[in-house]
Formats: C-alpha cells, structure tokens, sequence
C-alpha cells in the first residue's frame, strides 16, 4: 500500500506512513464492533453457522471489490484512503467469521487449530509483497518518475495486483460457503455420548 500511495499519488515519507496507518485503524474499530454484531444477530435471528460465513464472506467480498475500485478510481489522496480504508477496513468483519470459528466447531482443540491455520495464515504476510512486486512491475526508466505516462501505467499494473487479490477472496468466499459449519464436530466432543447440542450449551455457559 506504501508503494502504491508513493508512486502512484506521489506521498512522502511521512504523509505516507500517517495515511496508510487510517485503513487499518479502520480495521480495528470494524474488528471490535464486529464481534459484538455477531453475537447479538446469532444469539436472536440466526444460526452460529450461517453468522460466521456472512461475516467472513461480507469481509472477503468488501475487500476485493474496494481494492479494485480504488485500483480504477483512486486518482487522489482522499479516494485512495477511502477506497482502501473501505477494502483494508471493513475485512475486520472476518475476524467474528473464520477467526473465531474454531470454537465453534473444536473448542478442546481450537488452540491446536488456531495455531495452525494462523500459521499458514501468514504466509501471504511474505509472500504477499512479493507476488505484488513480482505483478506490478515499474514503468521503464525512460518514463520520467511520476509523469503522467508513468502513474498511468503503474496504476494499471496495480489494478492487476488489485485483481489478483479479489480473486483470491473469491476462491476463499467459495470454499467457506461450502464447507464452513457452526456446530461442535464429533471428533471435537468431550465424550463419546455427548452430543454437539450439549457442547454448545456447555460452551454458551463459559462464555456468559
């Protein structure tokens, strides 16, 4: 993102670390609030199950489609923090999704699962900025830094690097429709004649 508001934009140094740090304060209040809204919609209308793939698919699809919003329309400063502040911000949605699903459907192993799939949640931490330099590559150096030529052909190697990123929120929106559930799992239960009801209820009294 730092990349993109420099040559893109044309930010310096401090103004680009100020205004790159507003997306994800945005994530932390939609993180928060997010939390508190699923309970409330899974306790009153909606089954746990059905409350973690909107939030997570909410999430995914935001992110994609502001992202590549901001990759066509975010020609300035203010469109660019708010299309990216939209698409960074409102993915904190998924945290009361997949985040918390694991004590869902394994609560004796959901420090095991969230150890693992947080591991391999951070591979697109280091492999991200990678695949980004690797799509979005520089303008020619006969293209004078940050002319017109030059942020328009950057930005359109952007919006493929946006394009990318919405196709995997895609691939993840598909699979977790499909294979995501809200129910304790029977290999997950405490013992062998306890049903998944009661392991909810059981886990419902901890948490109250």
């Amino acid at each position: 993102m730092p990349t993109f508001l420099q040559e893109t934009i044309g930010l310096d140094i401090r103004t680009n670390g100020l205004l790159s740090a507003i997306p994800y304060a945005v994530f932390l209040v939609v993180n928060m609030t997010s939390g508190e809204i699923a309970d409330f919609v899974r306790k009153r209308w909606i089954s746990t199950g059905t409350t973690r793939k909107i939030f997570t698919n909410a999430g995914l699809f935001f992110s994609g489609f502001f992202l590549i919003i901001c990759g066509y329309f975010g020609t300035t400063i203010t469109t660019s923090i708010v299309f990216l502040s939209l698409g960074i911000g409102l993915q904190g949605m998924v945290i009361a999704g997949h985040n918390v699903n694991n004590l869902d459907i394994a609560p004796r192993y959901s420090g095991i699962i969230m150890g693992i799939t947080n591991m391999f949640g951070t591979i697109p931490g280091f492999l991200g900025p990678q695949l980004a330099k690797a799509v979005a590559k520089m303008p020619p150096s006969t293209i004078p830094a940050r002319s017109p030529a030059y942020i328009e052909i950057y930005r359109k190697e952007w919006i493929n690097v946006f394009w990318v990123t919405a196709e995997i929120c895609l691939f993840g929106m598909i699979c977790y429709a499909l294979l995501a559930d809200g129910k304790v799992q029977s290999w997950a239960l405490d013992e062998p004649n306890e049903s998944s009801e009661d392991s909810e209820k059981d886990i419902e009294e901890k948490i109250n």
